[in-house]
Protein backbone atom coordinates (compact mmCIF):
# COMPACT_ATOMS: atom_id res chain seq x y z
CA UNK A 1 0.00 0.00 0.00
CA UNK A 2 1.44 3.72 -1.12
CA UNK A 3 2.55 5.38 1.84
CA UNK A 4 -0.28 8.21 1.07
CA UNK A 5 -2.75 6.01 1.01
CA UNK A 6 -4.74 3.62 3.64
CA UNK A 7 -5.59 -0.25 1.83
CA UNK A 8 -8.09 -2.68 3.78
CA UNK A 9 -8.18 -5.45 1.87
CA UNK A 10 -9.23 -4.85 -1.98
CA UNK A 11 -9.95 -0.73 -1.18
CA UNK A 12 -7.44 1.17 -1.86
CA UNK A 13 -8.16 4.94 -0.16
CA UNK A 14 -5.79 8.08 -1.39
CA UNK A 15 -8.57 11.03 -0.86
CA UNK A 16 -6.67 14.00 -0.09
CA UNK A 17 -3.33 13.57 0.15
CA UNK A 18 -1.53 15.90 -2.52
CA UNK A 19 -0.48 13.45 -4.62
CA UNK A 20 0.78 14.84 -8.49
CA UNK A 21 0.37 10.96 -10.31
CA UNK A 22 -1.35 7.71 -9.47
CA UNK A 23 0.97 5.68 -7.65
CA UNK A 24 1.75 2.24 -7.62
CA UNK A 25 -1.38 0.27 -6.18
CA UNK A 26 -1.82 -3.52 -5.81
CA UNK A 27 -3.18 -5.82 -8.44
CA UNK A 28 -5.97 -7.34 -6.72
CA UNK A 29 -7.83 -3.76 -5.99
CA UNK A 30 -11.43 -3.46 -6.80
CA UNK A 31 -11.85 -0.24 -5.59
CA UNK A 32 -9.54 3.13 -6.06
CA UNK A 33 -10.23 6.62 -4.41
CA UNK A 34 -7.88 9.32 -5.46
CA UNK A 35 -10.59 12.12 -4.90
CA UNK A 36 -9.30 15.15 -3.50
CA UNK A 37 -5.64 15.17 -5.50
CA UNK A 38 -3.92 17.50 -7.25
CA UNK A 39 -2.90 14.65 -10.45
CA UNK A 40 -2.86 16.67 -13.68
CA UNK A 41 -2.20 14.20 -16.07
CA UNK A 42 -2.72 10.49 -16.68
CA UNK A 43 -0.55 8.60 -19.23
CA UNK A 44 -1.01 4.92 -20.69
CA UNK A 45 0.66 3.26 -17.69
CA UNK A 46 -1.52 4.94 -14.89
CA UNK A 47 -3.50 2.06 -14.75
CA UNK A 48 -1.37 -0.73 -15.92
CA UNK A 49 -2.26 -4.16 -14.18
CA UNK A 50 -5.82 -3.55 -12.31
CA UNK A 51 -7.55 -5.63 -13.88
CA UNK A 52 -9.73 -6.12 -10.83
CA UNK A 53 -10.60 -2.71 -10.39
CA UNK A 54 -14.63 -2.08 -10.59
CA UNK A 55 -14.74 1.57 -9.44
CA UNK A 56 -11.92 4.15 -9.55
CA UNK A 57 -12.96 8.31 -8.19
CA UNK A 58 -10.47 10.88 -10.01
CA UNK A 59 -13.00 13.18 -9.39
CA UNK A 60 -11.18 17.00 -7.36
CA UNK A 61 -8.12 16.56 -9.32
CA UNK A 62 -6.42 19.07 -12.04
CA UNK A 63 -6.72 16.36 -14.91
CA UNK A 64 -6.74 18.33 -18.48
CA UNK A 65 -7.55 15.66 -21.25
CA UNK A 66 -8.46 11.92 -21.65
CA UNK A 67 -6.57 10.04 -24.44
CA UNK A 68 -6.87 7.04 -25.58
CA UNK A 69 -5.03 4.08 -23.46
CA UNK A 70 -5.76 5.39 -20.36
CA UNK A 71 -7.87 3.15 -19.31
CA UNK A 72 -7.36 0.12 -21.58
CA UNK A 73 -5.91 -2.16 -18.55
CA UNK A 74 -9.65 -1.54 -16.72
CA UNK A 75 -11.78 -3.92 -18.99
CA UNK A 76 -13.69 -4.68 -15.85
CA UNK A 77 -14.41 -1.16 -14.22
CA UNK A 78 -18.22 -0.68 -13.57
CA UNK A 79 -17.66 3.06 -12.41
CA UNK A 80 -15.59 6.10 -13.41
CA UNK A 81 -16.02 9.24 -11.59
CA UNK A 82 -14.03 11.96 -13.22
CA UNK A 83 -16.30 15.02 -12.23
CA UNK A 84 -14.44 18.28 -11.42
CA UNK A 85 -11.16 18.05 -12.98
CA UNK A 86 -10.04 20.72 -15.66
CA UNK A 87 -10.60 18.36 -18.58
CA UNK A 88 -11.15 20.42 -21.88
CA UNK A 89 -10.27 17.60 -24.22
CA UNK A 90 -11.94 14.38 -24.63
CA UNK A 91 -10.08 12.43 -27.33
CA UNK A 92 -10.92 9.35 -29.83
CA UNK A 93 -11.05 6.42 -28.14
CA UNK A 94 -10.33 8.02 -24.73
CA UNK A 95 -12.72 4.80 -22.90
CA UNK A 96 -11.30 1.80 -24.97
CA UNK A 97 -10.94 -0.91 -23.19
CA UNK A 98 -14.01 -0.03 -20.80
CA UNK A 99 -16.45 -2.64 -21.87
CA UNK A 100 -18.48 -3.21 -18.65
CA UNK A 101 -18.57 0.46 -17.55
CA UNK A 102 -21.80 1.33 -16.68
CA UNK A 103 -21.57 4.90 -15.16
CA UNK A 104 -19.52 7.64 -16.22
CA UNK A 105 -19.51 11.05 -14.67
CA UNK A 106 -17.65 13.71 -16.19
CA UNK A 107 -19.40 16.33 -14.51
CA UNK A 108 -18.08 20.04 -13.48
CA UNK A 109 -15.48 19.86 -16.28
CA UNK A 110 -14.29 22.23 -18.80
CA UNK A 111 -15.10 20.35 -21.49
CA UNK A 112 -14.42 22.58 -25.36
CA UNK A 113 -13.51 19.73 -27.58
CA UNK A 114 -15.02 15.86 -27.39
CA UNK A 115 -13.07 14.46 -30.55
CA UNK A 116 -15.10 12.19 -33.07
CA UNK A 117 -15.58 8.64 -31.20
CA UNK A 118 -14.69 9.48 -28.07
CA UNK A 119 -16.93 6.87 -26.11
CA UNK A 120 -16.58 4.11 -28.57
CA UNK A 121 -16.76 0.91 -26.79
CA UNK A 122 -18.83 2.01 -24.14
CA UNK A 123 -21.21 -0.87 -25.34
CA UNK A 124 -22.23 -1.12 -21.19
CA UNK A 125 -22.94 2.39 -20.57
CA UNK A 126 -25.67 2.88 -18.50
CA UNK A 127 -25.75 6.40 -17.16
CA UNK A 128 -23.30 9.73 -18.83
CA UNK A 129 -23.09 13.14 -17.61
CA UNK A 130 -21.68 15.89 -19.03
CA UNK A 131 -23.52 18.27 -16.75
CA UNK A 132 -21.90 21.87 -15.94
Amino acid sequence: CPDECSCMAEVVVCRGSALNDVPSIQSNARLLNLENNIISNLTNTSFIALHNLVELNLAHNSIQELREGYFVDLGNLLTLNISFNDIEVIGTASFAGLIRLRELDLTNNMISEIEADAFVGLVSILELDLSN
